[in-house]
């Protein structure tokens, strides 16, 4: 699972959609508690704790003000990353940009719960594509334990019906990247299941109904 599950990055600006913008995000962020918002000026001048939150994020989404795009252009260039999600008030939602400070609230309630949705279209989309990308890896040197515990996998995923692809991982420096005590070891969709040992089949099906 992603450190941030959920990472908004909103405008703030000194208009009305930045300011309404900037309200949904806020909103966002403190009605749902998987979700997060990140600093821009901190991504701007190149701040880890902005940097890893936009890297980190499981979901990131964009909350644009206007046309400018000013945050998507900030986070692109500094942390290298595009949205998964990105509205603007002007073009998505057809709000006029002037230079009041004020909003709307039915407005504000209109458009956060259409990004809410958005949202969790996109995270539902997420998880099945994990699902349908399913990896198994077997983490060993290829002693008889890891080759029977990559039998025990293959026959696991057919009676549990699921698609997935297993790999069998015997360089030493890649097993040694996850925090395994001893060979076998066995992965799912990167979460270390069990080291040192031979789990038995039904342990390994119930881990992978677990993971869809």
């Amino acid at each position: 699972m992603a450190e941030f599950p959920v990472v908004l990055a909103t405008c703030y600006g000194a208009s009305n959609t930045g300011q309404l913008a900037g309200a949904v995000a806020t909103e966002l962020a403190k009605e749902n508690p998987d979700y997060s918002l990140v600093c821009l000026p901190a991504v701007a001048i190149d701040k880890d704790t902005g940097l890893n939150k936009v890297k980190g994020a499981g979901l990131f989404v964009i909350i644009e003000g206007c046309p400018v795009m000013c945050c998507s252009k900030i986070v692109e260039e500094h942390a290298g990353r595009k949205a998964d999600i990105r509205v603007e008030m002007v073009q998505d939602y057809g709000v006029k940009k002037v230079s009041a400070l004020g909003y709307d609230e039915a407005e504000k309630e209109s458009i956060k719960q259409d990004i809410k949705k958005r949202i969790k279209e996109k995270l539902a989309e997420k998880r099945l594509e994990e699902v349908q990308h399913m990896e198994i890896k077997i983490l060993g040197t290829g002693c008889p334990k890891c080759r029977r515990l990559e039998q025990l996998a293959h026959e696991a995923v057919e009676e549990a019906g699921i698609e997935a692809n297993i790999v069998h991982v015997t360089d030493m420096n890649a097993i040694m990247a996850y925090p395994i005590t001893s060979t076998p070891g066995l992965v799912i969709n990167e979460e270390l299941k069990s080291s040192g040992r031979l789990p038995r089949k039904e342990e390994i099906i119930a881990w992978l109904r677990a993971a869809q």
